[in-house]
């Protein structure tokens, strides 16, 4: 699997598909998705696009670290599920992160995917809540370590 940048557009067709079947496509355009400090990548599979991510500069009031970093729109193509594609871009993720000096990664996790996210070394914040029209979220994060400065 390649994972690489790709543009925000690349991401639509896939977030549909997966996360968002029973909604206009429109509701898979997400605010901040083309914002200069907004990245999205993809993972191919002899060079067709299967899974898909968006990383956006965004602060969550509930943690107090200032280089916050969301991931939404996390999706694999049902047929690529279950074969390591999403860990990739996740490896991928982290590292760009790292190099942005990110403190703190986090994001609403689906239900299902609690174990995907729990075995990546995530943890949980605050109880579980419904989203309108898609289901049960948690909070999940991952902080990172910072430097040490002399």
């Amino acid at each position: 699997m390649d994972v690489k940048f790709i543009a925000a557009k690349d991401t639509l067709e896939i977030r549909h598909y997966v996360l968002r079947p029973n909604q206009p496509f429109s509701a898979c355009n997400y605010p901040g998705d083309n914002d200069t400090d907004t990245f999205h990548v993809g993972g191919f599979l002899d060079n067709k696009l299967t899974t898909v991510a968006s990383v956006y500069k965004e602060k969550n009031i509930n943690f107090e670290q200032e280089q916050q970093y969301r991931l939404r729109g996390m999706a694999t193509i049902h047929q690529y599920q279950r074969k390591g594609f999403a860990r990739f871009l996740v490896k991928f993720i982290l590292d760009e992160l790292e190099k942005r000096n990110a403190s703190l990664l986090w994001f609403n996790a689906r239900r299902n995917a609690f174990p995907f996210y729990e075995k990546l070394g995530f943890k949980y914040f605050g109880d579980t809540f419904e989203i309108d029209g898609i289901g049960p979220h948690k909070i999940m994060y991952l902080r990172f370590q910072v430097p040490f400065s002399e």
